[in-house]
């Protein structure tokens, strides 16, 4: 996110830059206000994108001092082809054939559920670590076949 920050850092600063060379250069007075609102639209983009990293960079190196434990990690999954799939039948249908809106929507909703199953199933099998180990017991008293009978 930091690159992305920058690039947005930078392209704001280009459109200030380009909003006033037009300005000189211009005869025309549409363009730089235009400019200026991407100028700052942007500028104000980046600077909240800086401060959410900061933000969440700080929240991740308290919770490593308070030696919390980290979200489980959810391995790759086919679930974001399903989504691709279903975005491809949502336009299909939108530009072609409308009953495509059935399949899409169903594929949708079963991409959905899929990859709610694999973050849930991630989420309790990090819930699932061994538990510890109780008070060690004594020997066991029990009488084998042997001492029963005599």
């Amino acid at each position: 996110m930091r690159l992305t920050t920058g690039i947005a850092f930078a392209l704001g600063a280009f459109y200030v830059l380009a909003g006033f060379l037009y300005a000189a250069t211009s005869e025309f007075v549409d363009g730089f206000p235009l400019l200026m609102a991407a100028a700052i639209g942007i500028v104000a983009l980046a600077t909240y994108l800086l401060l959410a990293v900061r933000r969440a960079e700080r929240a991740l190196a308290a919770a490593e001092e308070a030696g919390e434990e980290a979200e489980p990690h959810v391995g790759p999954t086919i679930w974001p082809f399903g989504y691709a799939l279903s975005a491809v039948g949502l336009v299909l249908a939108f530009l072609v054939y409308p009953p495509l809106y059935i399949i899409g929507g169903a594929l949708f909703l079963l991409s959905t559920a899929g990859w709610f199953a694999d973050v849930r199933g991630q989420w309790l099998h990090g819930a699932q670590a061994p538990s510890e180990p109780g008070p060690p017991r004594g020997p066991d008293t029990t009488p084998t076949a042997d001492e029963r009978v005599a």
